[in-house]
């Protein structure tokens, strides 16, 4: 994923954005070739064994909390469970 900032450093403060008088932002684009590195996105299998959220379908990912046998989904905060193949797979600590 291409994440690219609108100027090339974000202000240190929000007092520096607010008198830089400029518009601040940030372009997301999921599906680019390259990312803002010029790095291709890595492919793999097994995609379909990613958790998913059971209320807003989000996929688990390393901002969401993860607790002994479950996660909250960090969109929108719903805990959901693990099964035990998940289980297995997160608590090994060089995955």
């Amino acid at each position: 994923m291409a994440v690219r900032a609108t100027v090339s450093r974000f202000p240190i403060d929000t007092d520096a954005r607010e008198v830089s008088g400029l518009l601040w932002g940030v372009t997301v684009a999921p599906f680019a070739a390259v990312d803002e590195n010029g790095q291709s996105p890595v492919y793999g299998s097994d995609g379909d064994l990613l958790p998913r959220c059971e209320n807003c379908w989000a996929y688990f990912n390393t901002y969401c909390e993860l607790e002994q046998w479950s996660w909250s989904c960090s969109l929108c905060g719903n805990l959901n469970g693990l099964s035990s193949d998940a289980i297995e797979r997160y608590s090994r600590p060089q995955s």
